[in-house]
């Protein structure tokens, strides 16, 4: 069996090690498209770190598992189709994006994100009065929108300091630990109502872009908080959340980096982004030791493929995630 995999990700003991385990099968390393491309003719399985294009597919004859190195997937209809198995490395941001969305909550919750903007040698005292008190997380509501790895891990974590979870997702998860409650997709808008914080951990597909609309946000209470550990600006209909934060239809906001221009995106010198409750995170939900866990992740999952186990992270290729 031939497995093709990009060297940036393998160095030479994690390579040595893998095929310590496996002497049987045949490793191939590759650094660019053109090599990955010339390799991939007669593999078995692809650890593929590029966009699966229609030319990848034609020249993949032979593919039974497609690894993909991010936690997102763009699939084309033929692979849709296909019997390829499909993977990512999605279970792999639950510990990192559990992390950032708790301090997330607690930057909001503590009231931090006045002090990384303000010092008090540079204001006069008496500015600090207008900033508000404090708040608890414990007794607070989060209600997590996509229940996957990423959000059950938040939802044990939020449980741990007294929060009150509620979730939703394209699966029913009622019997999920640390979830106090489960509302399907046609009762988000409770859901929304009953939140103190709205974290959004969704992909991005045809079902998803502009998730958050002005019909979305209306839900929401005027002092909630709209957390994205997603990172899709697609998801957002901007105009109807610019309008949400200038009117104090909602209480605050944290995105990451849109990436790219969308309708309704503010200009980057505009005056929304200088406001105390829009927060831009230039963290991604990853960390520093994610670059062994793929190499880890693939092991694991090699070993099942072998034995025609489940994959971890796979991919339903209908839902598209």
């Amino acid at each position: 069996m031939k497995i093709v995999l990009p060297q940036v990700f393998w160095n030479q003991q994690k390579l040595f090690e893998l095929k310590q385990k496996h002497p049987e099968f045949n490793f191939v390393t590759y650094n660019s498209p053109d090599e990955f491309k010339s390799n991939i003719h007669d593999a078995d399985v692809i650890s593929n770190m590029y966009e699966w294009t229609i030319e990848c597919h034609k020249i993949a004859k032979n593919v039974k598992w497609l690894y993909f190195m991010s936690g997102g997937v763009t699939l084309i209809e033929e692979l849709v189709h296909s019997k390829i198995l499909i993977s990512s490395i999605k279970s792999l941001f639950s510990v990192p994006g559990s992390e950032f969305a708790m301090g997330a909550m607690l930057m909001f919750s503590r009231r931090l994100n006045y002090i990384t903007r303000q010092h008090p040698n540079e204001v006069p005292l008496q500015m600090w009065e207008n900033i508000p008190e404090p708040q608890n997380l414990a007794g607070k509501t989060v209600g997590i929108i996509g229940f996957g790895y990423m959000g059950q891990a938040i939802a044990k974590s939020a449980s741990l300091l007294g929060m009150n979870v509620i979730a939703t997702s394209r699966t029913d998860k009622k019997e999920i630990p640390y979830l106090n409650s489960y509302y399907s997709a046609e009762n988000i808008p409770t859901l929304l109502s009953l939140s103190d914080y709205v974290l959004l951990s969704i992909p991005i597909t045809k079902l998803t872009e502009k998730y958050v609309d002005n019909k979305f946000l209306s839900h929401m209470k005027s002092t909630a908080i709209l957390i994205d550990i997603s990172g899709r600006a697609g998801l957002f209909d901007w105009y109807s959340l610019v309008d949400a934060i200038n009117s104090k239809s909602i209480a605050g906001v944290l995105l990451q980096p849109p990436g790219k221009e969308l309708p309704g995106i503010p200009s980057p010198k505009s005056s929304f982004w200088k406001q105390d409750n829009v927060i831009i995170s230039p963290m991604r939900i990853t960390s520093e030791s994610i670059l062994g866990q793929i190499c880890d992740l693939f092991s694991t999952n090699l070993k099942k493929f072998c034995n025609n186990e489940d994959l971890i992270g796979t991919v339903n290729k209908k839902a598209g995630y």
